[in-house]
């Protein structure tokens, strides 16, 4: 199973103390969440960037608060 394949946001795996955990949590294969996290740390300017220009859109659209 990729992470791809199971549709979770890649900042969810962020901020655990180890991939066990995050594996353990979210009950996928620890192989998936060390994809995840690797996909995280080889693009992390392209996530941000994407994750701020989300934020912007839905501001716009009024969803977010100030």
């Amino acid at each position: 199973m990729s992470i791809f394949d199971a549709a979770f946001p890649i900042f969810s795996m962020i901020g655990f103390n180890t991939p066990e955990i995050a594996a353990k949590y979210f009950r996928l294969p620890i192989e998936a969440v060390q994809e995840a996290l690797d996909y995280y740390q080889q693009n992390q300017e392209l996530i941000h960037a994407e994750v701020t220009e989300e934020g912007r859109r839905l501001q716009e659209a009024g969803l977010l608060g100030d």
